[in-house]
Formats: structure tokens, sequence, C-alpha cells
């Protein structure tokens, strides 16, 4: 997976949605796991279970819940980018 400026999230965040991949959807559903949320292994295809994995990151947290990770999810997630 092509690494970028801000490593697994390449040029910078991105919303992401079911059917994308990457090496920054492979971070998110790491932190997923992390935090119990993500149950399968972290391959960075956003599919069904990243998608369920959100939704119940989403309302363990009050958040609204969404079936995509845009860029306010990523931070309330953690995700910073730095230069």
């Amino acid at each position: 997976m092509w690494i970028g400026v801000y490593g697994a999230f390449g040029k910078g965040l991105r919303d992401l949605k079911s059917g994308m991949y990457g090496s920054d959807v492979m971070e998110i559903q790491k932190k997923l796991k992390l935090l119990g949320f993500f149950n399968g292994n972290p391959n960075g295809k956003f599919g069904i279970e990243t998608e369920k994995a959100v939704q119940n990151y989403c309302k363990a947290n009050g958040l609204y819940i969404r079936k995509i990770i845009d860029k306010e999810l990523q931070k309330h997630m953690g995700f910073e980018l730095a230069e």
C-alpha cells in the first residue's frame, strides 16, 4: 500500500465508505479492533464488518450513527495529521 506525506493517511484525511480500500482504512480498522469494535483481521478493505464496527463505535460514543468514516469521526478516533 502506498504511504504518503501523512504516513498511512497518504496526502491527508479522506471520507471513507464501503468498497474503498487503503492503508488509512487499515489503520482505522486496527484502532477499531483495539477498542473492541472490529472483530476481523484488519485488511485495508472497507466492507460490511468495518461498516458495522463504525456504527457500533458511534453508538457507544454518543455520536451520530453513520456508515461512512468522515474526517470528523477520524479526528474523534484520535487521528490527527502532522507534518
